[in-house]
């Protein structure tokens, strides 16, 4: 099974990708996770546009640290629809708490 969804998948095309994604991905439900050393990523995730929201080990929105971003357990959540020009109400450190479990 695995080697016939290989090759249906390397048959497609980008086109056919972004059709299918934009019929069955919602992605105004979508988190983009990013985790990593914050001095090292968050310069690139700045280039993307998109908003950047700092999280500790359970979920809480936490400013990122001045100079040491190398705590333990700190992760980056980036909406993936946070580049779209149309404002979205900003979820609340429970709905963001429910999303991660």
């Amino acid at each position: 099974y695995s080697e016939q969804q290989n090759k249906v998948l390397q048959s497609m095309t980008k086109p056919e990708v972004d059709a299918l994604a934009k019929k069955w991905l919602d992605t105004s439900h979508m988190v983009i996770m990013v985790v990593g050393d914050s001095a090292k990523i968050a310069p690139g995730l700045a280039k993307l546009g998109y908003e950047v929201v700092n999280v500790d080990d359970n979920g809480n929105a936490v400013k990122p640290a001045v100079k040491d971003v190398k705590s333990a357990g700190q992760v980056n959540q980036v909406p993936a629809n946070s580049g779209d020009k149309k404002k979205k109400k900003k979820k609340s450190k429970k709905d963001l708490k429910l999303q991660n479990q």
